[in-house]
């Protein structure tokens, strides 16, 4: 006779909300337990008591207070595999054990459980007019690491109990005997897969819990940061652009031209904003810095990088196509000027997160940060090599400085993270190395093109960048 499976009504979470372990907590297969489902609770409060007693200054965490080989050893695991009698109700027992603790731990931490449901509703509400994939992306990864509701992992447990219950219903209603040879010879797995499987499940929640109960102050911070960050963005693509479009229209800039700068303008934003979840990585995953050092990060980039990006696109830009609008070759000139202003703005970005590289101590988080914001640089210089490579210029600027550019590109700063002094020299020489390449390469592009002009001593086209 085939098995009958229990419905488990196990419906897909949409939206996390603080009522919801309250909701299942309330299920009558959860307040239905056993009380022979003491070995758990006897093992985690036992466990807990020794530790607390060995060190009080420390809390040991969830996951390290249940011991799997200590519980299974008060089951008869050879008795139960061959009886099906205590098959269905040693599993049933066990699950009422694993519930029981859940039920438990649900109430002991419920203000903290509550708290990250509470982070959780408030991201899902705000991302949902997200449309950008670098917000989405930071969204869905601080929900990962929030998401604490024990519903899922309850009706998972559920759905796995009410088999064995309508196995021990298909059991006691049997009426023949080779129903009962049928109930013996089914498939079936061993009780120690279950055991072994179902405590994985909780375990993987608990070193969750653990995470979170750590870590609570810092995650709140970097959604509090994500949020600030998703809303200026949301802002930048809206109002800034409608201002800016405006601004250039009322001097005379052609649509086709301001559209493709704030195109440029809002990739740079991008890129920004796709190294914010870097830093969260670096410092929750990875933690190769902490996360204190991680906003510190934020902030500096915020102010040094997105701002003055801000300054220049929105005023700057348009300053520039003016100054040289009426001059010969005018494009290439308002290019040069462009890559050295951004130039300058990377500069000061790099020094401005100098100190708090050699603030970390480990060579390791310094690494990642040198790392992290030497993307900027790199394709900055990738952007002024590709251009050049393009069209004619490629026969017009001198083989030696492109070549220079392409070895300044695969030199980093890593080897003077040591010493602060050093990596300063080496910053400053590096940036000093781009704006000479930049000059050559400019005058070699002008003597071309305006041979007389180039001889002229001042003359603004050859002027240092």
């Amino acid at each position: 006779m085939p098995t009958k499976k229990t419905p488990t009504n196990k419906a897909p979470v949409k939206k996390v909300t603080s009522s919801s372990i309250s909701t299942q907590a309330s299920n009558k297969a959860i307040l239905k337990v056993s009380k022979s489902s003491t070995p758990f609770l006897e093992e985690f409060y036992g466990t807990k008591s020794k530790s607390i007693a060995t060190n009080s200054s420390k809390q040991e965490k969830l996951a390290n207070l249940v011991d799997f080989k200590r519980i299974i050893k008060t089951y008869d695991v050879d008795s139960i595999r061959s009886s099906l009698v205590l098959y269905v109700t040693e599993s049933i027992r066990w699950f009422d054990g694993l519930l029981a603790l859940l039920s438990t731990l649900s109430n002991k931490h419920r203000v903290q459980i509550s708290a990250a449901q509470k982070l959780t509703g408030n991201l899902l509400a705000a991302g949902e007019h997200d449309d950008q994939q670098v917000l989405i992306d930071r969204t869905e990864y601080l929900i990962k690491h929030l998401n604490l509701g024990m519903d899922v992992l309850q009706n998972d447990l559920l759905a796995l109990k009410y088999e064995i219950v309508a196995l021990n219903d298909t059991l006691y209603t049997a009426k023949s005997l080779d129903a009962l040879c049928d109930l013996e010879s089914s498939r079936r797995p061993d009780f120690s897969l279950i055991a072994e499987h179902s405590f994985a499940m909780v375990k993987r929640y608990l070193q969750q819990l653990d995470w979170f109960l750590e870590h609570q102050k810092a995650i709140s911070s970097l959604v509090t940061l994500h949020n600030e960050w998703r809303a200026d963005f949301h802002s930048f693509e809206h109002t800034t652009h409608a201002h800016f479009m405006e601004k250039c229209r009322h001097k005379k800039i052609p649509k086709q031209i301001s559209e493709a700068w704030f195109t440029e303008w809002q990739h740079e934003r991008l890129s920004i904003e796709s190294h914010l979840l870097a830093l969260m990585k670096a410092a929750i995953d990875d933690k190769v810095i902490p996360v204190e050092s991680a906003i510190k990060a934020a902030t500096l980039l915020k102010l040094n990088l997105c701002d003055k990006f801000h300054d220049f696109f929105s005023d700057g830009r348009i300053d520039l196509h003016i100054k040289f609008a009426l001059q010969p070759g005018y494009e290439l000139l308002e290019r040069f000027e462009k890559d050295a202003e951004l130039s300058r703005i990377n500069a000061g970005f790099q020094k401005a997160l100098e100190d708090l590289i050699f603030k970390i101590d480990s060579i390791e988080g310094r690494l990642f940060l040198t790392r992290w914001a030497k993307d900027w640089y790199d394709a900055l210089i990738g952007d002024v090599i590709a251009y050049i490579e393009r069209g004619a210029l490629l026969e017009r600027v001198a083989k030696a400085t492109l070549e220079e550019f392409r070895a300044m590109k695969q030199r980093n700063l890593e080897a003077f993270l040591i010493d602060a002094k050093s990596y300063a020299e080496a910053r400053e020489q590096k940036n000093s190395e781009f704006n000479e390449l930049m000059y050559r390469m400019k005058q070699d592009l002008v003597a071309l093109d305006f041979p007389k002009a180039s001889k002229k001593k001042g003359n603004a086209s050859v002027a240092s960048i």
